[in-house]
């Protein structure tokens, strides 16, 4: 048994292919694909203003900040693609298409605190925000936006509930409002781009 079992060692740490992942000196090393994207599986947005209302099955995900309770915020979530053995994930990022633009906003993306559903998520329901956001300046005109949630994928693989986005800065005098594509749209939907290593 030990010599079978030296054996096997000499093959693996002489590099030898294991499916997709080799062994090199004790370490698994990650074969698989370098990144893996995914569309979202659940996706709504919320209004203070009507805030028993769901809007879990329009086109678009709207984000407003405004001082007259008619703050929006938008939720989204994925089902996260598989860790190749041998991987682990080095980067995500969050893909939302602008199909129209404020200039000189931060929209932050925070992971949801708690579980929802999309056909009965309101204001009133909807989960908190955890962690550190990530943060990205609008686009001047449209198209995609991006945000860096490495961190919060990361932790979505013990405990997914997804993401809140919401205005960096709620309540303004004046409402600003971002809209994006939701799931329902059928183009441009909102994308995690997860890479691994």
């Amino acid at each position: 048994m030990a010599l079978a079992t030296l054996s096997v060692l000499a093959v693996l740490t002489d590099q030898a292919a294991v499916g997709a992942n080799t062994f090199t000196t004790g370490t698994w090393v990650c074969g698989g694909p370098d990144s893996q994207t995914v569309v979202a599986a659940a996706d709504a947005w919320i209004d203070e203003a009507n805030a028993n209302q769901n809007s879990g099955s329009t086109g678009t995900l709207q984000v407003r900040s405004s001082n007259a309770s008619g703050n929006q915020r938008s939720l989204v979530r994925f089902a996260l693609p598989a860790v190749p053995a041998g991987c682990s994930v080095t980067a995500a990022t969050l893909r939302l298409y602008a199909d129209s633009q404020i200039i000189g906003r931060t929209i932050d993306v925070h992971q949801a605190a708690s579980a929802w559903d999309e056909g009965t998520v309101t204001w009133n329901t909807s989960p908190g925000a955890t962690g550190t956001a990530a943060g990205s300046l609008t686009l001047g005109v449209a198209g995609w936006q991006e945000w860096t949630v490495t961190a919060q994928v990361i932790a979505q693989y013990t405990s997914n509930n997804g993401f809140v986005v919401r205005d960096g800065t709620e309540g303004a005098v004046l409402p600003l409002q971002q809209i994006y594509r939701s799931r329902e749209s059928g183009t441009n939907r909102p994308e995690l781009v997860v890479s691994f290593g």
